[in-house]
């Protein structure tokens, strides 16, 4: 059963596909015995489906070289606090990797990659007339889409006008801050970083504070998928906005948070060894 897959199980899911290797191998007296163990596999935080690896072909985009370039000017930015510079951003462009930058979704930036019959490759910032190799005119866009950070990271001069010479591009390009979380900080920031100098000529912002991230009472994120988010009008209705903003303001640190509003004072007290309050939250 190692080496090429057999054509027969092709196409199946991996389910699939091992109820026919167990049948097989009942059918030729190759099944010793079958049982149960613990191990380690990946669950859908949605769909409650485990996760099933699937190889497949995927387009890479070389990042050492701009990284490389422009790894002085995008230092120039700051981080506040600024211990998540060094191994959020610092640490990840000196080990860059190559990036896959082809998705498998509706919605999102078309790769620019053109196939001709012959199988040539065209990539072009603009629709080609004719295959780059042998002149074909009879091309097919590849149907895959960008990483929607590839997109995002556009977004500080994309929504500008760019790659028009606009007003607005020229009053308000650069900016001077972002204000984001830690957890997208290589994803998000060091791609507009690196986009806003390569496209731009220079850093989309000087400053990134990076805020921490309210979670809910049992310190998992707030989505609509869990239904674990608080409504904010909610809290301003029955506290009014100016509460809202300084409850948020007291706690917020550089540690994500959790929030409930049915917490009390007294689970909020920490008790130290000798069994005395030592704070209230």
């Amino acid at each position: 059963m190692i080496g090429a897959i057999p054509t027969e199980y092709v196409g199946l899911t991996e389910d699939e596909a091992a109820e026919r290797v167990v049948a097989w191998l009942r059918e030729h007296d190759q099944l010793e015995k079958r049982e149960s163990y613990r191990h380690a596999v990946g669950f859908c935080d949605r769909s409650g489906t485990r996760i099933q690896p699937l190889l497949s072909l995927q387009w890479w985009c070389d990042m050492e070289t701009m990284a490389k370039r422009d790894r002085g000017d995008r230092l120039r930015a700051r981080e506040v606090p600024s211990v998540c510079a060094r191994p959020c951003r610092i640490d990840w462009l000196k080990a860059i990797r190559p990036w896959n930058v082809s998705r498998q979704l509706w919605w999102g930036h078309q790769l620019p990659i053109w196939y001709c019959p012959d199988g040539h490759v065209t990539c072009a910032e603009t629709a080609p007339d004719a295959c780059a190799e042998c002149g074909k005119h009879e091309l097919t866009r590849d149907e895959d889409v960008l990483d929607t950070w590839f997109s995002s990271a556009l977004w500080p001069f994309a929504t500008l006008g760019w790659p028009d010479d606009t007003p607005e591009l020229r009053t308000f390009y650069p900016g001077d801050v972002n204000s984001t979380a830690r957890d997208i900080i290589f994803l998000w920031v060091n791609r507009m970083l690196m986009s806003g100098i390569e496209l731009m000529g220079d850093i989309p912002f000087h400053d990134v504070v990076i805020h921490s991230v309210i979670l809910d009472s049992e310190g998992r994120r707030m989505s609509k998928s869990k239904g674990n988010g608080i409504d904010p009008v909610e809290l301003i209705d029955a506290h009014g906005a100016d509460a809202m903003r300084y409850g948020l303001l007291k706690m917020s640190s550089t540690q994500d948070v959790r929030f409930s509003t049915g917490r009390s004072r007294k689970a909020a007290v920490s008790r130290t060894s000798s069994g005395t309050p030592a704070a209230c939250c």
